[in-house]
This record gives structure tokens, C-alpha cells and sequence, in this order.
């Protein structure tokens, strides 16, 4: 893979679609579980300082098979069993170190993109999850992954008394077509009642992951 193939796929995402991506999920969907190819490819995006690569320890979730909920999908929707699902899949998982990917305010600078976030060790797997949304995305949606807008490189919701969404679906008129919320083990059913609320509120076509 080129330089070029290498910031459209990693370096771009990075800084308009997700906050971080892991090492182990770039070498499974984009170099075919190649880790050597991986590593060479990332290797001159690294070096140049368009990316950093770091190690933690996280829980990393089984990648997703489809939204807790969605609307229009679905009509109706119970904010405790959505909770209870989202604390449910993280019971036997336990935490692991492994290398994840950030972009950098180089990378932003260069590319006219958002100034990068300071990652926070409690959003890291919350920000890993919409990664992996992402990854659902790439695989099997791809025609709509090109709309997708990370809540970084959006206007906030000023005036809403929700934060925005993780992310969203926006067309070429700037419209918002769905809203992309990533559910992590600590929402309350209160928080995930008041997104529903506001998603109802502003008609706004939504999946919870």
C-alpha cells in the first residue's frame, strides 16, 4: 500500500471519522491480517509525524454485528435493556495492552482538520467501540462510510442539552441523515432515555451500537 493509500485509509479517518483506531483492527481489515505489511505501510505516516502509535491496556469488545437499536428500524425502544445489553457484552471481556493509532495536530494542521483531543484513559475504549462501528461500516457499507463525519469535525449542538452524537451520516448539502452513537458499559438508562428523546425531538433518523 502507498503513502497516499495509507493517509486516505488510517491518517484522514484519524482526524474527520474516529478518535483512534487499534493496530490489530487496521492489520485485520485494511492489510488482510498482514501484521508485517501493517507495520511498513504505517511506518513513513509515523516517522513524518502525521500519526502516533501507543500502547495501553483496554478492553476491546467482539466486533459488532449490527446496532442495540435503530430507528427508523425499530418503533419502540427500552433504554434499561439497552444498557443492560451494553453492560452485558463487556462482563468477560478483560482488559488488554495493545498498540492503537491517534493522528496528530501536525496531521490536523496539515490536512485542515479538527484540533486532535487529549485521549482520556476512560474514553479510550468508548472511542475503540465507534471504531469498530466504523470497521462494520467499511466491510459492509461502504457507499455510506463515505458520509460518515466523526462528532469532532461537526458543528456541536448548541442550545441541545445532549452532547453530539458520536457520529454521523451527512450529504453532500450538509444534511444529517443519521445519528451514530456508540452505548458504552457506563450509560445509564437515564442517558441513553435522553438521547432517544432528543433524536425524537429532531426527527432524526438513529443507530445505537
Amino acid at each position: 500500500m502507498t503513502v497516499t493509500k495509507t493517509i486516505n485509509e488510517i491518517v484522514l479517518p484519524l482526524l474527520f471519522e474516529v478518535r483512534v483506531m487499534s493496530f490489530d483492527a487496521i492489520r485485520r481489515h485494511i492489510y488482510h491480517g498482514d501484521r508485517r505489511n501493517a507495520a511498513r505501510a504505517l511506518a513513513p505516516v509515523i516517522s513524518a509525524g502525521f500519526a502516533r502509535q501507543l500502547s495501553i491496556s483496554v478492553r476491546t469488545l467482539p466486533e459488532p454485528g449490527g446496532p442495540l437499536a435503530a430507528w427508523p428500524t425499530q418503533h419502540s425502544f427500552d433504554p434499561h435493556d439497552i444498557a443492560r445489553r451494553a453492560r452485558a457484552r463487556c462482563q468477560t471481556v478483560t482488559p488488554k495492552r495493545q498498540s492503537v493509532l491517534v493522528a496528530t495536530d501536525k496531521a490536523a494542521r496539515f490536512y485542515g482538520g479538527p484540533s486532535r483531543q487529549r485521549l482520556r484513559a476512560g474514553h479510550i475504549e468508548h472511542d475503540l467501540g465507534l471504531s469498530q462501528v466504523r470497521s462494520f461500516y467499511r466491510r459492509h457499507r461502504r457507499e455510506e462510510l463515505a458520509l460518515w463525519r466523526g462528532e469532532d469535525s461537526v458543528e456541536a449542538n448548541r442550545g441541545f442539552r445532549v452532547k453530539n452524537p458520536d457520529a454521523y451520516l451527512i450529504d453532500a448539502e450538509g444534511t444529517k441523515l443519521r445519528a451514530i452513537e456508540f452505548v458504552s458499559h457506563s450509560y445509564s438508562p437515564r442517558k441513553i432515555r435522553e438521547l432517544l428523546e432528543h433524536f425524537d425531538k429532531h426527527a432524526l433518523p438513529f443507530e445505537l451500537w
